[in-house]
């Protein structure tokens, strides 16, 4: 099975899973509805652009799309660390430093729960 075959596959789960047709998907991707089905009967490759938007709306990583990942979720991981990061980016030095000794006690309460 290639890249591309994987790549179609999932994309079309990923839509099922959505319960969206393939206009749908090609609506909220920002790509023509006979894109969306070409790739997914992969007669049709998306460059990079295409593959953001998809992953993006998908939310799931562009690797896990493409085959080159099994990890589905790490879309989601990596948008709540971004999320997590730019709220820590805005706190103020003492609050950043309360954040920092509560996050110490959970990691080590979690080591004490093993």
């Amino acid at each position: 099975m290639t890249e591309n075959d994987i790549f179609s596959i999932r994309l079309k789960e990923l839509r099922e899973r959505k319960n969206w047709s393939q206009a749908e998907m090609a609506r909220n991707a920002g790509i023509t509805p006979a894109a969306a089905n070409q790739f997914e009967k992969g007669t049709r490759k998306p460059n990079l652009p295409i593959l953001q938007k998809l992953a993006s709306v998908l939310e799931v990583s562009i690797d896990f799309l493409v085959g080159k990942s099994d990890e589905e979720n790490e879309y989601k991981v990596n948008s709540e660390w971004e999320e997590f990061y730019r709220g820590f980016k805005e706190l103020s030095e003492q609050d950043r430093e309360i954040l920092k000794e509560q996050m110490e006690f959970f990691k080590h309460r979690s080591k004490v729960n093993e």
